[in-house]
């Protein structure tokens, strides 16, 4: 007799085979794929999430990442709080003085109550809290598209393959513009407190790691990005991983480093594109040891005239010719010069070229190059 396995059990069966008669051979192990476990979400386990104070995946147990009450960290701040900037400074226009740690969704534009007892149309953002392994409290960032939160939820943990679970908020922040003594300025007001854990840190720096970098950018303005990764044993030196762990990432580094030079206005990537442009232009006709850029014109009418020898020559050539040949022989409508422009070589402005045909070579030939900035009557 042999075994055979259904509906969770092995069972004897008649079998004749290599083995002989009623022995089929030995009989397979099955080992049964895990599958992960979807807990219920205990209301407890809602209140008492718990991580290590990195915001990492961590074993721990201990409180050490949840927020106090009124928390003074800029990158995770708690309880009612508010931030004020004026509008049109470079701080404003990049957003970081409100940026935080903290996962917000935007939930459009309403009327709501702000800090001073007024009604105002402000654009709401709720929390989004945090995900948690309740087997091993790995935290993970939410996302703040609907579909991309509802994937994580479905995506178990690496570790104990289990489905992470939700840890809600109810914090609200309002973003909304305040005009005072004839000033606009832009104000971020949080209201509420955050009862959960701190989720891991992002990508995106916060107004307190944009100003540490600008006094590192400050401290050695000639050191490359790599430098100011790697920092320095003199006094006040701060690597930039230390500063956000997103930065061990090189070309974030890179990045962020530029962005502090245009903030401080040291050798922003405008004024150093725009320097270079005109110092390689400057340099052309030393590049080519020979009068290559012919004449130019910074101020309105803008442009810049490109010829070389050869065209110069050939402009020679052919207009002694002309005047050499009959004025009613067959070749006199060869006589003359041809201009059209090409819009497409240049994102701004229009390359202009001036041919005439050439006997010889029985073709067109190009006599100039000039690069106008515009299609008005002052260029023509």
């Amino acid at each position: 007799m042999g075994l055979t396995y259904r509906a969770g059990g092995y069972y004897p069966i008649s079998y004749t085979g290599p083995y002989g008669v009623g022995y089929p051979g030995p009989v397979p192990q099955v080992i049964p794929t895990p599958q992960p476990v979807v807990p219920s979400v205990p209301t407890q386990a809602r209140q008492n999430d718990t991580t290590d104070d990195s915001g990492s995946d961590s074993d721990s147990s201990s409180n050490s990442n949840l927020p106090e009450e009124h928390d003074n960290d800029p990158n995770y701040p708690n309880g009612n709080a508010e931030r004020e900037v004026r509008a049109g400074t470079i701080e404003a226009r990049t957003n970081s003085w409100k940026a935080t740690q903290w996962v917000w969704r935007s939930c459009g534009f309403v009327k709501a109550e702000v800090s001073d007892g007024t009604v105002r149309k402000v654009e709401l953002r709720k929390c989004r809290g945090v995900l948690r392994c309740p087997n091993c409290h790995r935290l993970t960032r939410p996302g703040t598209d609907t579909r991309k939160r509802d994937k994580q939820r479905l995506s178990p943990c690496y570790r104990c393959r289990v489905f992470p679970i939700e840890v809600p908020c109810d914090v609200k922040s309002l973003h909304f513009p305040i005009l005072r003594d004839g000033i606009q300025y832009l104000r971020w007001e949080q209201q509420g407190r955050h009862t959960h854990s701190r989720p891991p840190l992002s990508g995106h720096l916060t107004q307190e790691q944009m100003v540490e970098i600008d006094k590192q950018v400050l401290r050695r303005p000639d050191a490359t990005p790599h430098q100011h990764r790697v920092g320095d044993r003199n006094p006040g030196s701060v690597p930039l991983h230390e500063i956000s762990p997103a930065l061990t990432d090189p070309r974030r580094a890179q990045y962020q480093v530029a962005r502090s030079k245009e903030r401080l206005g040291i050798g922003s990537s405008m004024q150093k594109g725009g320097l270079s442009l005109l110092h390689t232009v400057g340099q052309l006709n030393q590049k080519f040891g020979e009068d290559f850029m012919v004449e130019s014109q910074l101020h309105p009418p803008t442009y810049i005239s490109y010829q070389t020898k050869f065209m110069r020559d050939r402009v020679q050539d052919y207009v002694d010719s002309w005047l050499k040949e009959d004025e009613n022989g067959p070749s006199i409508s060869r006589h003359g010069i041809v201009t059209d422009g090409d819009n497409s070589s240049f994102a701004i402005g229009v390359l202009l070229v001036s041919c005439a045909f050439d006997a010889t070579l029985e073709q067109w030939v190009p006599l100039l190059y000039t690069w106008i900035a515009g299609q008005d009557t002052l260029h023509h």
